[in-house]
C-alpha cells in the first residue's frame, strides 16, 4: 500500500503531467493561429504588390499609347498632303471603274 507521501507525489506528478499537456495543446493552438495569420499577411502583401504592379503596368501602357498617338499625328501632319493625294488618286480610279 502506498504511503501518504507516495500518494502526494503521484498526485503532484499527475497534476504536473496534466499541466504540461495543457501547455503543449495551447502552444500548438497558438502556433496554428500564428501560422494562419502569417499566411494571411503574405497573401495580403502579395495581392497588394500585384495591385501596385497592375497599376504601374496600366500607366506604362497609357504612356506608350500616347507616344504612338503623337507619332501618328505628327506623321499625318507631315505627310498629310501626300496622303490626301494618294487617296484622291485611289478614289478617282475606283470611280473610273464604275463608268
Amino acid at each position: 500500500m502506498a504511503t501518504l507521501s507516495q500518494r502526494g507525489g503521484q498526485h503532484l506528478m499527475h497534476r504536473a503531467t496534466s499541466f504540461v499537456a495543457t501547455v503543449r495543446a495551447r502552444a500548438r493552438t497558438v502556433a496554428r493561429r500564428l501560422s494562419a495569420a502569417v499566411a494571411s499577411a503574405k497573401v495580403r502583401a502579395d495581392a497588394s504588390r500585384v495591385a501596385l504592379e497592375s497599376g504601374q503596368s496600366m500607366v506604362e501602357y497609357a504612356i506608350i499609347i500616347a507616344v504612338i498617338a503623337l507619332v501618328a499625328l505628327g506623321a499625318a501632319q507631315l505627310l498629310g498632303g501626300g496622303i490626301a493625294q494618294v487617296f484622291g488618286n485611289i478614289l478617282s480610279r475606283i470611280q473610273g471603274l464604275g463608268r
